[in-house]
């Protein structure tokens, strides 16, 4: 039997039809509607799974992944601001709709088992994942084995600690390393220095292109090794290092994986982030894990989806 992966944005949903070999028998993207969303995903869907000549009878289960708190074992959207869901029982009202078997996953843990899934396949192995966009999320994968945490909240990297001191977080506290170290955050850095250094080349181009700076309009100066920029970019990746350093003594993964807009930059964030890194972790550690770009980008949370579909399969026989 197969099954369908939803992958739910708060503007446009990526959809898949996994086989239960793991093969994707047909992939597209719907429209995320503000009202009445899981009838008008029905609806959409219905239209694309008869354009590739899939019946639904051929489906056993469904994965949502969504962006927000979720208590998985009720089934239920516990916060998910951009769907304007709070305490909502998504597996109920789903079920009711599409007359399948729902299961809900977090967007960024299905990411982090669609990495595994790409990188190890069958093969046990441990990673953490850091989605770096808008906010920044994260999850985690030890021995094969997806790790949410007691109550389904593990894996939120972008809250909590004291990693930084340079702006509030939305969530309520005052140092996490999102409202610094994410796309947002980033982008709020290069603005500041270029108000406050006028004969900067950040400044310069803020000037020339009359209005503020987005990430994608710096990278010509960030390849091109500009000072002011890789200084900027580098201090803001700082609380992400400090994170990424306390994990890796907390949980010794194998990999860590970068994903999401700030990954845009290339290959030498990377390398700036792994010099972080470095220099603030133990020897002895060095050779325990590397740091990798992620291959699956936007589509890591549909993959991953499926993935977890696809084991709730093999959990009911």
């Amino acid at each position: 039997m197969n099954v369908l992966a939803i992958d739910l944005g708060g503007t446009s949903s990526k959809c898949a039809v996994f086989s239960a070999k793991k093969a994707i028998l047909c992939e597209f993207k719907v429209a995320t509607k503000k009202e009445a969303i899981l009838q008008h995903l029905k609806t959409e869907i219905d239209e694309q799974l008869t354009k590739y000549g899939i019946d639904w009878l051929t489906i056993s289960q469904i994965g949502f992944a969504i962006p927000g708190f979720l208590d998985e074992k009720k089934g239920i959207v516990v916060l998910a601001g951009n769907l304007n869901w709070h305490y909502f029982n998504i597996t109920k009202e789903a079920e009711n709709i599409f007359q399948k078997p729902v299961h809900i996953i977090n967007d960024a843990n299905a990411a982090a088992l669609a990495e595994y899934w790409d990188r190890i396949y069958d093969k046990k192995e441990s990673l953490l994942l850091y989605t770096l966009g808008t906010g920044i999320g994260g999850g985690i994968v030890l021995d094969g084995k997806l790790w949410t945490g007691a109550n389904g909240y593990a894996g939120e990297f972008g809250h909590g600690g004291h990693f930084q001191d340079r702006f509030p977080c939305t969530c309520g506290l005052q140092h996490c390393i999102e409202p610094v170290s994410s796309a947002t955050g980033l982008t709020k850095l290069i603005n500041q220095v270029a108000d406050e250094k006028q004969e900067s080349s950040l400044a310069i181009l803020k000037s020339e292109l009359q209005r503020d700076l987005r990430l994608v309009d710096i990278k010509p100066l960030f390849d091109k090794n500009d000072e002011i920029t890789i200084v900027t970019i580098t201090e803001g990746l700082i609380p992400l290092a400090d994170h990424i350093v306390t994990m890796l003594y907390v949980l010794n993964p194998e990999v860590i994986i970068l994903a999401g807009g700030v990954t845009n930059l290339g290959v030498k964030l990377k390398q700036i982030i792994e010099n972080l890194v470095k220099a603030r972790i133990g020897e002895f550690m060095l050779k325990t894990f590397k740091i990798e770009i992620s291959n699956l980008q936007d589509k890591a949370g549909m993959y991953g989806t499926g993935y977890y579909a696809l084991s709730k399969i093999k959990e009911v026989e």
